[in-house]
C-alpha cells in the first residue's frame, strides 16, 4: 500500500509504504533494482516497525534529468 508520494526539496521523488516484512523487502529490492537500471540515485531514506508489525519505509530517488529551458516549468516541478 502506498502511503505518500511526492517531490521533496533537492529534486528527489519520495514514496512511503506500509507493508508486511516480506512484501516490504520485495518492494524495496524491486525499487532499487529498477532505479539503478534507469540511472537514478535511489536509496532507503527511513524505515521503522509499526505497532502491528508492519514495516513503514520511505524510498527516495532523484528526479529524471530535464531540459532547463523553461524556468517556469522548473518552478512548478519544484513546488509540488
Amino acid at each position: 500500500m502506498v502511503v505518500k508520494e511526492g517531490v521533496i526539496a533537492g529534486g528527489y521523488i519520495e514514496i512511503s509504504f506500509t507493508l508486511s516484512r516480506e512484501k516490504a523487502r520485495e518492494v524495496a529490492r524491486s525499487y532499487l533494482d529498477c532505479c539503478s537500471q534507469e540511472g537514478h540515485n535511489a536509496y532507503l531514506a527511513h524505515w521503522c516497525v509499526t505497532d502491528d508489525d508492519q514495516i513503514n519505509f520511505t524510498m527516495r530517488r532523484l528526479l529524471p534529468v530535464i531540459e532547463l529551458t523553461d524556468f517556469e516549468s522548473l518552478r512548478v516541478i519544484s513546488s509540488k
